[in-house]
Parts: C-alpha cells; sequence; structure tokens
C-alpha cells in the first residue's frame, strides 16, 4: 500500500517533503513510519487537501493496528483535519469523536485541545452555531488553565470567525484584536496573516474600505512571497468584497475569480460556494444571468455531491430563487425558496437563539468569576503589600529615629570637642605666654649673669695681678713680708667676695625656673 500511494503524491512536493518521503522508504519501524506520515499528512495539509487526507488515514490506520494509543490520538486528529477540509464532515466528526473520548481518557491534554478546536470548526462550518461555540469556549478555558498563550490567540480566531459569520462584526472584531494583541504580547507569528486578512474582510464587510486595504497589505507582508493558497484566497475575496460595495463590478469579478481558482486547486468546497456566491451577485448586477445560472449550476452540483457547509447552500439557495424569479420560473423560484427556508429554519431556529444566549451566558459568567477570583487574589495580595508596608514603614520610622538621636549625640559630642579644643587653645595659648614671659626672664638672668661674669672676671683678674705683683715684691723685700702678706689677705677677702657674688649671681636665675616648673 505505501509503494503505490508515494507516487500518487507526486505532486505534493517541497524539500521537507521530499525528505520525509526518503525516510518513510527505508524506515522499517512501525513507529517511527507512523510519525513520518503524520509529518507528510501535516505537510501536505497547506497545499493539497487530498493528499494530507490520504496521508493521515494511513498513519491513523497503521497506529490502530500498532495499538499506540498517543499515536492513534495524533493521527486520528489529523486525518480529521483533512476530512474537514475536504468537506466529509460526518466522517471528520466521527473520527474526531473517538479519539477525543481515548485523549481525556488518557490526559493528552495537548491533543484534547486540538481536537476540541476541530470540533468547533466542524460544527461552525454545519451551520450548528451553538455546539460550534461551546466548544470553542471548552478549547479556550483549557488553554487558558494550561497558560497555552498561543493557544489562546488561536481560539481567539475561531471565535472572532464564528460572530463574522454570524455578521456580528463588532463582536468578531473585538476577539480579533485580542488575539492580535495577544500574539503581539508574547511575539507569536502562528497564522498571523490568517488573522489579519480575517481583520481585513470584517472592515471591508463594514464598508471601512482603507482599514480593510491596511490589514490586507499587513497580511500579505506577513507571509511574504510564502503565503499558502487559503491566506491568498482569504485576501482575493476581500479586495473583491472593496470592488463590489465600490460597484467596481469588473476589477471586483477579476478578484474573486483569482480566489475561486485557487479554491478549485486547493479542493476547498467552502470557499468555492463563497466565492461562486459573489460572482453570481456581480452578475444580477450587471444582467449577465445566463453566467450567472451557470455559477449557481455548478454551485448545485456541489450541494448535490453531500458539501455540508449549510451557511453557504443557504445563501446559494437564496440566490437560485432571486434568479428565478427574474427568469419568470416561479415554480423553481418557489422550489428553492421553500429550500431556503427549511434550512434556515433548521439552522437560525428558537433552540439556536436560547443555546447561544444560554453558552455566552454561561461563558460570561465563567469569565466573571474568574475576574472576582482574580480580584479577591489581587486584594489579598494588596492586604499583605500594605501589612508589609506597614512593617516596612514601622521599621523605617524606627532607623530614623536612631538616626535622629545618633546625629543628636554626634551633634552634641561635636559642639563638646569644640568647647574642649577651644579651652585647650585658650590653655594652650596661656601656657605658651607663660613660657615666652619665663624665657624672657631667663634670657635677662643670663644677660646678667653675663655681665656679672665678665666684671668678676676682670676683678678677679686685676686681683690675681696684684697678688701676683705683691708676692714679687714680697721676694724682692723680706723685712716688708707681712705688709705684702696683709695686702694679699685683703685682696683673696676681694676676690672670695667676687666669687661668693658669682654664687650667688648663678644660683637666682635657675632657682627661679624651678619655682616655675613647680
Amino acid at each position: 500500500m505505501q509503494l503505490v500511494l508515494i507516487p500518487f503524491f507526486a505532486n505534493c512536493q517541497n524539500e521537507k517533503i521530499d525528505s520525509l518521503k526518503s525516510l518513510l522508504k527505508i524506515e522499517a519501524d512501525g513507529g517511527k513510519q507512523i510519525d513520518i506520515l503524520f509529518q507528510l499528512s501535516r505537510e501536505c495539509l497547506d497545499f493539497n487537501n487530498v493528499l494530507g487526507a490520504a496521508y493521515g488515514r494511513i498513519a491513523f490506520i497503521k497506529a490502530k493496528d500498532l495499538g499506540d494509543s498517543f499515536r492513534i490520538v495524533k493521527t486520528g486528529r489529523i486525518y480529521s483535519q483533512g476530512l474537514r477540509r475536504l468537506g466529509k464532515m460526518d466522517s471528520a466528526l466521527m473520527v474526531y469523536t473517538k479519539v477525543l473520548a481515548v485523549a481525556k481518557r488518557q490526559n493528552y491534554n495537548d491533543e484534547v485541545k486540538y481536537i476540541l478546536n476541530g470540533l468547533g470548526l466542524i460544527h461552525f462550518f454545519m451551520g450548528r452555531y451553538d455546539k460550534a461555540l461551546e466548544f470553542n469556549f471548552e478549547c479556550l478555558d483549557l488553554k487558558k488553565k494550561d497558560g497555552d498563550s498561543v493557544g489562546v490567540s488561536v481560539t481567539l480566531n475561531n471565535i472572532g470567525l464564528f460572530y463574522h459569520h454570524l455578521n456580528d462584526y463588532e463582536r468578531a472584531l473585538y476577539y480579533y484584536k485580542e488575539s492580535l494583541r495577544l500574539k503581539k504580547l508574547i511575539k507569536d507569528t502562528t497564522d498571523l496573516d490568517a488573522l489579519l486578512l480575517n481583520m481585513s474582510q470584517c472592515y471591508a464587510l463594514q464598508f471601512k474600505f482603507n482599514e480593510a486595504l491596511h490589514y490586507v497589505d499587513r497580511g500579505l507582508k506577513t507571509c511574504g512571497g510564502n503565503c499558502i493558497d487559503e491566506t491568498l484566497i482569504i485576501a482575493y475575496q476581500t479586495l473583491g468584497y472593496i470592488s463590489y460595495f465600490k460597484k467596481n463590478y469588473k476589477h471586483a469579478e477579476v478578484q474573486f475569480l483569482k480566489a475561486y481558482s485557487l479554491s478549485n486547486k486547493k479542493g476547498s468546497e467552502r470557499y468555492k460556494l463563497e466565492n461562486i456566491k459573489y460572482l453570481v451577485k456581480i452578475c444580477m448586477a450587471t444582467n449577465g444571468l445566463s453566467k450567472a445560472e451557470k455559477y449557481l449550476q455548478e454551485a448545485e452540483k456541489l450541494i448535490s455531491s453531500g458539501s455540508p457547509y449549510n451557511e453557504e447552500i443557504l445563501q446559494i439557495y437564496e440566490q437560485l430563487h432571486s434568479l428565478y424569479a427574474k427568469f419568470q420560473n416561479f415554480k423553481k423560484g418557489y422550489y428553492y425558496q421553500n429550500k431556503y427556508v427549511v434550512l434556515k429554519d433548521s439552522i437560525y431556529n428558537h433552540k439556536l437563539t436560547t443555546n447561544l444566549m444560554k453558552i455566552q451566558a454561561e461563558h460570561l459568567e465563567k469569565e466573571n468569576k474568574a475576574k472576582i477570583e482574580a480580584q479577591n487574589a489581587v486584594l489579598v495580595l494588596n492586604e499583605e503589600v500594605i501589612l508589609r508596608q506597614k512593617y516596612v514603614n514601622v521599621f523605617i520610622g524606627i532607623v530614623a529615629l536612631l538616626l535622629v538621636a545618633l546625629a543628636v549625640v554626634l551633634f552634641r559630642s561635636n559642639r563638646q570637642k569644640q568647647r574642649l579644643n577651644l579651652l585647650l587653645d585658650r590653655r594652650v595659648k596661656e601656657r605658651t605666654q607663660e613660657l615666652e614671659s619665663s624665657r624672657d626672664v631667663l634670657q635677662r638672668a643670663c644677660e646678667e649673669r653675663d655681665i656679672v661674669m665678665i666684671r668678676a672676671t676682670s676683678d678677679l683678674k686685676r686681683s690675681l695681678a696684684t697678688i701676683k705683683g705683691l708676692c714679687l715684691l714680697g721676694a724682692q723685700d723680706a723685712d716688708e713680708a707681712r705688709h705684702y702678706l696683709e695686702k694679699v689677705g685683703v685682696i683673696s677677702g676681694a676676690v672670695s667676695d667676687v666669687i661668693n657674688k658669682l654664687s650667688y649671681n648663678s644660683k637666682t636665675p635657675f632657682s627661679t625656673h624651678q619655682n616655675y616648673i613647680r
């Protein structure tokens, strides 16, 4: 089976796919084969839904044969995605429901989120808007609980798409903008181009053409030269809406034909029906009724083949009714009018409205409870912060008082030191003056002593000279020796007086100094 399918998938080409195909040929292990098939399915779904679904189907069968519950869930989910894109909603719904039970039982939370997202899209395309919204909100709550910001942004975009198709463009833009805000916050670019182009369509359908063109430009710049077919389809449709509402039907037709061609290439019935709807509107606006009839006949073929897109089918029935009314074929007109009424009643009935209101109310109640809990948590934290702040304030106050006290002590100590320094300076000055005065006294005493010494020295020299002379005379005249000896005695007394004076004068200054020291 593997060898037959690989050549069949030759149209699904890029480097990564070629590499995966090469690995698939040489890989013998069952589990690894399944993983490669899963990757191939995911890669091909961006280019060709048929091929992507085929790879997903093989992977799912092999996983069931292996009995690996995780791989069963993963491959079942990608296979269901392929079936959904092919418009096989009932089959996709059946596989999704089976693998969801396994994922919940095994607590594969990430897979549960993917599956809930897929179920929401299936019910949305089938016109079961209450179920679609219920699955989307369940998915959103689970992603918020897990802190999956990237997943939350994707689900917000899907909820916006839901309101978009209900023509509630304001609410749709609210969710789109929330998704965009979150993507900017976490710097996520997953499906950013698709989100921007969804926003552009909302603005175009509200006749806000400048905003629509702005977001078309941003969306195409985001994907650059690697825009996938689905992104380009949305861009062409938006440009078609703008031209159509401006009654530039020729340009609008060109844009819708581009989108229609890509829808054929991709094999997307939903986009084909959407583009047929506007191509018919253009034909009817330009009186091209026969051309409009051809488009509607093509749409009828898609519907008769079992197309599940009830919203698009409803609008085709309305157009068929209008067309045959213009042709005055009232039988066919009535036939399609009746189909339109029946289908509309099955989609937009009282039960749907009630369920939508209930689901929205329950979700709002959950959000309000979550906000209240968050606010209560914030209040508790605020109280803790306030209490801690009080403790901090008390501590700061105590520290401040201690600092003030220390400052006072330091100030007083400084003042005391200043006073002591002044006293010390004064005392030093007084002592210095006393020392200077003592120095002067001593200096004068020394000077006086020096004078006395000089005088005494002179007197001694004279006395000694006299004694020396008397001794010489006494030696010459023995008879007069007594007389000379008396004179020597007198002179010796005079010398003794001089010596006593010297002793007295030498003691006087030193005794004065000693008294000062004491």
